[in-house]
């Protein structure tokens, strides 16, 4: 299990004012999200909220997310931690939300009741912090309030209880005198906490960002404890080395921010271990991002800072020109920015360009930012950003979360609208969306498309992509929904080089209409979930065998063969897979056909396919379009990259065989199985 689950992408809070309509958003048809905040998220059973405005489905208080898979069930479940909001010192409660049968259940009292102890929590990790394969929880606490005990003010580890012999959960356990993270000698006034590996030991490590070196934030006694760096021992137990490995140097101050907003854990400088970078909403101007260089066992020299326009408050990594290097996000309290890794210099360092995101994405991103995060919402291979817009210090109002589209060129970022501008008439503050905390972006109907659970300043709401599964108990069992190649193509090229090395199809993509499971082991999918076997015996046709299985996008898995598929038959690949509810799947199965020389299509080679390739040929040439993956594709026979009469010589020759190649003149496929 990945050890390491980002911290903030949501989680849930309260039910909406929204009734379920449909957002038809980005007018382009970018995407489109449905309201389903009515039938998505639920209270616990008997469980009375008290006061009433602890009531995670209705509250106006401020929200962080974690999401991860805490029951190892296979699906997303939800945490909200809650503060009053702003930099106020009022404790809230924190909720657990279970996924169950696609809705989001509160079972707080149940599974974590030491949530309900009220905190005053800004943000949360999600991370297995002793490697059990469990996820834990680390919670970030701010503005602590005089008197409150040590149990309170600190950070917390909640521990996973695993699942008992019977395989049923027994969820979180917070226990103070474990001090998996020793009291420190002031009061925290964190921000965000962030985990990864930074000493290459193959467990996570902690980074906290502080407010309480900015003059707006009272010092605690003995005065502000600023950022803080942690390291795990392994088994979930942590060790300030903050002021032994931190080697700040002139005005690039690490652990002196000014008033810390997030911290990220990230390779910037390509040399295989996490560095951090630290925003700072109010440094000195110019106002920056810190970048501390990791040396590989967690020393970090604070070496450079980016400076941005205004006060940074969140910011997101990704690559988003998908050039092989990280870039980010930032949102500012003046326009927001989009900064593009372009190399290193001769100290290693890596160097950006940064472009203002108003004007070239969107109006909307001006004024004061939240929450940031660069996801493929679309599952199209590309980087899009969930802006929201609610800041953490200072009362906004009339702000809306916005949602940016990935695409191929620059600004590599466009506004194409916005799913949220149409509102519900019922709405009673359209678009249902202004003043956002947060946002938990997650699969809820377990579709595989990524939905959204949207925490505001008045309440939740939930959008969900279509096609919607419906909530209740699955008995539907689960499909192939695509594959490429699809299901019945036959590969008509040459089937080997001169060389005599195989070449034709070897690498299948198939997708589900849902979350899937290996049927037999009940976990990820691997290639024991795929069998493979032929529609002929012919002398000398061995079946491929499946050598790698990678998850995709949208529900895909890409499947990786030792071989090509053999020529001269159909091969079957079949899977053995089963829903989240145990649902074996009506229609597992995908055939490939490969019948060289078969321009023509009709499953038999012979002098007709000379006819179809002039043709081809012919009418590519007159459209001056040979070049297109269209014409290759059929054309391209000897799969040079080039249709031309070489193509044509090559049908003569599998037709009749030469050197090492079979006469295909007159071989025919039986039926499509």
């Amino acid at each position: 299990m990945n050890r390491f689950t980002h911290s903030s992408v949501g989680i849930i809070s309260g039910i909406g004012v929204c009734v379920a309509s449909a957002i038809p958003a980005l007018g382009q048809g970018w995407i489109t999200f449905e309201n389903e905040t009515a039938t998505r998220i639920a209270a616990e059973p008997g469980f009375p909220y008290n006061p009433a405005s602890d009531n995670p489905l209705t509250d106006t208080d401020e929200k962080d997310y974690g999401v991860g898979d805490f029951d190892n069930d296979g699906d997303a479940d939800l945490i909200v931690v809650r503060k009053q909001p702003r930099t106020t010192q009022g404790k809230r409660k924190a909720y657990l939300f279970l996924h169950e049968d696609r809705v989001l259940v509160n079972r707080t009292g149940q599974y974590a009741p030491q949530l309900l102890d009220p905190a005053n929590n800004r943000d949360i990790a999600v991370v297995d912090v002793d490697g059990d394969g469990w996820l834990d929880l680390v919670t970030a606490v701010t503005f602590p309030v005089d008197g409150d005990s040590a149990s309170i003010k600190m950070p917390r580890v909640y521990m996973n209880l695993g699942a008992d012999a019977n395989g049923d959960w027994l969820g979180f356990l917070y226990t103070y005198v474990d001090q998996r993270i020793p009291d420190f000698p002031q009061d925290p006034f964190f921000n965000s906490v962030a985990a990864g590996d930074l000493d290459d030991d193959g467990d996570p490590d902690l980074f906290f960002a502080d407010s309480a070196a900015d003059s707006s934030v009272p010092d605690p006694p003995g005065g502000p404890l600023k950022n803080r760096l942690l390291l795990n021992d392994g088994d979930g137990f942590f060790t300030d080395v903050t002021q032994t490995n931190i080697i700040d140097s002139g005005a690039s101050l690490l652990v002196g921010s000014g008033f810390g907003t997030r911290g990220r854990l990230a390779d910037l400088d390509d040399d295989g271990d996490a560095d951090i970078l630290a925003c700072d909403a109010c440094s000195a101007s110019p106002r920056t991002i810190r970048f501390a260089q990791n040396d590989g066992s967690a020393i970090f020299t604070v070496t450079s800072n980016l400076t941005i326009g205004h006060a940074a408050y969140d910011f997101d990594t990704g690559d988003l020109n998908q050039d092989g290097l990280l870039d980010f996000y930032e949102t500012d309290a003046g326009s927001d920015r989009v900064f593009l890794r372009v190399g290193t210099t001769g100290g290693g360092l890596p160097t950006f360009t940064n472009a203002i995101v108003a004007g070239q994405v969107s109006s909307t991103t001006t004024g004061f930012g939240g929450n940031v995060y660069l996801r493929d919402l679309d599952s199209d291979g590309r980087l899009d950003a969930l802006v929201c817009d609610e800041d953490i210090d200072l009362p906004q109002g009339g702000n809306r979360m916005s949602v940016f589209h990935g695409i191929a060129s620059s600004p590599w970022l466009t506004g194409l609208g916005d799913p949220f501008v149409l509102g519900s008439s019922a709405c009673t503050e359209p678009p249902c969306t202004r003043d956002t905390f947060d946002a938990a972006i997650l699969d809820i109907d377990l579709n595989n498309k990524l939905d959204l659970v949207v925490g505001t300043d008045t309440g939740t709401k939930v959008f969900l992509q279509p096609p919607i599964i419906p909530p209740g108990p699955d008995v539907t069992p689960p499909a192939v929904a695509s594959s490429d190649p699809a299901d019945g193509t036959v590969d008509h090229l040459q089937d080997q080089t001169p060389a005599g090395e195989p070449q034709g199809i070897s690498h299948v993509t198939i997708a589900f209409n849902e979350v899937v499971r290996d049927a037999t082991t009940d976990g990820p999918l691997s290639p024991v979930t795929f069998s493979i076997a032929l529609s002929t015996n012919l002398v000398g046709l061995t079946p491929p065998a499946v050598m790698d299985v990678t998850p995709g996008l949208g529900g895909a898995y890409v499947i990786d063969l030792d071989l090509p598929i053999p020529a001269g038959a159909w091969t079957t690949i079949t899977v053995n897979v089963e829903d989240l509810a145990g649902n074996a799947i009506a229609a597992g199965a995908v055939d490939l056909g490969f019948l060289p020389g078969d321009v023509s299509g009709d499953l038999i080679t012979n002098t007709q396919d000379l006819l179809a390739t002039v043709a081809g040929l012919n009418t590519c040439a007159a459209a001056g379009a040979c070049s297109t993956p269209a014409a290759l594709a059929e054309l391209d026979v000897n799969r040079n990259g080039v249709a031309n009469t070489q193509d044509l010589l090559r049908v003569i020759q599998l037709l009749n065989g030469v050197s090492t190649q079979n006469p295909w003149n007159g071989v025919a496929l039986p039926p499509q199985p």
